[in-house]
């Protein structure tokens, strides 16, 4: 019988201590949503930021699906996501982006960047 409440006690807090954590994430989440339309065969750019970080990142979470480009870059003018649509596509094409903030060894913030990219005829 000790053994049973020594285990549902432990458990219990194990859950507490993850929820915590996973509430200050999302306490400190922002999600922009882009909307953008390019012609065929067109560049479309977004700015992520304007200075490389240098704690936290960016990555793509969900890959667009008819790309020939779509890639994060660092450079002089920061952290740029490009995409560059299938020569043969037009329509709407989703991706999302992640971009995290971090102090020290733990992530304090993120953005989920969602663009939706329609790709029209010139």
């Amino acid at each position: 019988m000790k053994r049973k409440t020594i285990i549902i006690i432990l458990v219990s807090l194990l859950f507490a201590c993850n929820n915590e954590e996973l509430t200050e994430l999302d306490k400190n989440t922002k999600v922009i949503t882009e909307n953008a339309q390019i012609g065929k065969g067109n560049i479309y750019t977004y700015t992520i930021g304007t200075s490389i970080p240098t704690e936290g990142g960016s990555i793509i979470s969900k890959q667009a699906n008819y790309f020939d480009v779509s890639e994060i870059t660092t450079g002089s003018s920061g952290v740029i996501y490009q995409y560059k649509p299938k020569p043969d596509f037009l329509g709407k094409d989703n991706v999302e982006l992640i971009q995290t903030f971090s102090s020290g060894g733990s992530v304090v913030g993120r953005n989920i960047i969602k663009i939706s990219i329609t790709v029209a005829t010139d």
